[in-house]
């Protein structure tokens, strides 16, 4: 879906215990403080708004 909710009730549900990310910085910040939000905070790895080049 649209936005970053289904994302953040993933990481907010307590059967997830870590989170790999790639995407948007605006998407990933949103996965990181709902995670340290949690009451026991887990650990976010998010590759985020990289710029990957291309040699030809």
């Amino acid at each position: 879906g649209a936005g970053n909710e289904i994302g953040q009730a993933l990481v907010s549900d307590p059967r997830i215990q870590a989170v790999g990310f790639t995407g948007s910085r605006k998407g990933g910040t949103a996965l990181m403080k709902t995670a340290q939000s949690r009451p026991q905070p887990i650990p976010v790895y998010a590759e985020m708004s990289s710029i990957n080049p291309v040699f030809l």
